[in-house]
């Protein structure tokens, strides 16, 4: 299955890459969400920094071990009755930027895993511009009080003793990010890719994509929509088995006829694609065709 879902993906990176003019290739960033941040992580507190080793790692990893001082404890081992007072961590940041944090007395959002590794800690300074934090639903915080309140509330809405949640990435609009760091990729064709979490608010966000007169969120809204199946569900993307939308670009490792260029469906093939994941019987759609330049 994970390799019909990498090839879905390629069919579509080579229709992002050929709407770049001016660049070879397209920059696209990824981001997370503070919710998908902050339901995937183990531990979340509030804290300053009391002190830290200024000594390189003994493997080399970028970071230093900090001894954090808890100002107050979000989310825990939901067995833990005792929340902690302070905390050794290792945080993946230079030690220049740890000594300022500790010279400041800056307040910290810290997001850490005490399990499957390679996910690192990450650290938010909660001081009003220097964040730029993505919500869920596209929206840009750049002060402390909102990013608190929507980390608070994606762990009040957690089910109890779920560790990990299923998350999708969606493409972010340019208007919304200009001004920020991640405004310069859209200048190369790219666009900043947001990692959201697999929820009701999702299932609304693809029902609404998948009637959109875009052929890309079309295309981003199946892709969401495979982890809610329902009645309603089957019936929405059943209608997208002859969607009109195509990209035309030689693909890799298909041999064209000399003069041809292929015709992708490409949402059509990611319909059908999750149509029989969900166990629904339909006949195969049109999904590629040659056609004379």
């Amino acid at each position: 299955m994970q390799a019909t879902w990498s090839k879905s993906l390629l069919i579509v990176g080579i229709f992002l890459a050929s709407s770049a003019h001016a660049y070879a290739q397209p920059l696209i960033p990824h981001a997370d969400s503070i919710e998908t941040t902050v339901a995937n992580a183990d531990l979340v507190f509030i804290a300053t920094i009391e002190k830290f080793d200024p000594k390189k790692p003994t493997d080399d990893r970028p970071g230093h071990d900090a001894t954090i001082i808890i100002e107050e404890t979000l989310k825990i081992y939901y067995l833990q009755e005792e929340s902690y007072k302070r905390m050794s961590i290792f945080i993946p940041h230079a030690a220049s930027v740890l000594e300022d944090w500790q010279k400041r007395g800056a307040r910290l959002l810290i997001i850490a895993y005490d399990e499957y590794y390679p996910y690192e800690t990450k650290v938010i300074e909660l001081t009003p511009g220097k964040m730029e934090i993505m919500t869920a639903d596209f929206k840009l915080l750049r002060n402390p009080e909102p990013v608190l309140k929507a980390a608070r509330e994606t762990i009040r809405r957690m089910p109890t003793a779920i560790k990990r949640i299923n998350t999708v990435r969606l493409s972010v609009p340019h208007k919304i990010i200009i001004g920020t760091q991640w405004q310069k990729y859209y200048g190369t064709g790219g666009h900043l890719m947001l990692t959201v979490p697999a929820d009701e608010r999702l299932e609304k966000r693809a029902q609404a994509y998948i009637r959109s007169e875009s052929y890309m969120k079309r295309y981003e809204g199946i892709q969401a929509l495979r982890y809610f199946k329902s009645d309603k569900n089957i019936t929405l993307v059943k209608t997208l088995l002859k969607d009109p939308g195509i990209t035309r670009n030689y693909s890799p490792g298909v041999k064209e006829e000399p003069g041809t260029e292929t015709t992708i469906y490409a949402v059509r093939s990611i319909a059908h694609q999750v149509l029989r994941s969900w166990g629904v019987e339909v006949e195969k759609p049109v999904i590629r065709v040659e056609v004379r330049k």
